[in-house]
């Protein structure tokens, strides 16, 4: 897909396959080339926020969805990444 703002400098992009046996690591890198050419054309580099996998290969369609931002080279915020998978479920704990 093209690249989609998810706020001032947050930005997603996905990558799918269907049918065959494309490996998830492949649309993680595609997803993740897609990201660093539209921050390279900003002059930016790209600083990965989070990756979620859905499909399963040979079986189902697969879909790669890559959160991430364009930051300056000297921005503050613009460190080694913290890769962390979205989670596919949450459990809210309530306390009386």
């Amino acid at each position: 897909s093209e690249v989609t703002p998810m706020g001032r400098d947050t930005f997603m992009v996905s990558t799918d396959a269907r049918g065959g046996f494309t490996s998830t690591a492949d649309l993680m890198a595609r997803s993740a080339q897609k990201a660093n050419t539209y921050c390279a054309a900003k002059g930016e580099d790209m600083l990965p926020d989070s990756i979620q996998n859905q499909g399963v290969r040979g079986f189902t369609p697969q879909e790669n969805t890559f959160l991430f931002r364009c930051l300056a080279t000297n921005d503050p915020g613009n460190q080694r990444p913290n890769l962390r998978p979205m989670p596919n479920s949450v459990i809210e704990l309530r306390s009386r």
